[in-house]
């Protein structure tokens, strides 16, 4: 099997052994780093929503919290 190697503007044949499915892989390795690097974005979304909503729901807890909630009312009617 040949590889095409580019060096500068003279593209040069080397003829080496390959695997088969190098090359294959090869090419798809930028559609699996662009795919890795797409979960890494979903997962980071998805943890700031996870946050945001762990803030609602300590909000929440405060709120319907019998013991905390006189006080809350009593803080926000202070101003």
């Amino acid at each position: 099997m040949s590889v095409l190697v580019c060096l500068s503007d003279s593209p040069t044949k080397f003829s080496f052994p390959v695997s088969e499915n190098l090359p294959l892989f090869a090419l798809s390795l930028p559609a699996i780093t662009i795919s890795i690097t797409t979960i890494i974005i979903i997962i980071i979304n998805n943890l700031r929503l996870l946050l945001e909503i762990a803030n609602i729901t300590r909000i929440a807890c405060v709120l319907t919290d019998p013991i905390l909630f006189p006080h809350f009312i009593l803080l926000a009617n202070s101003n």
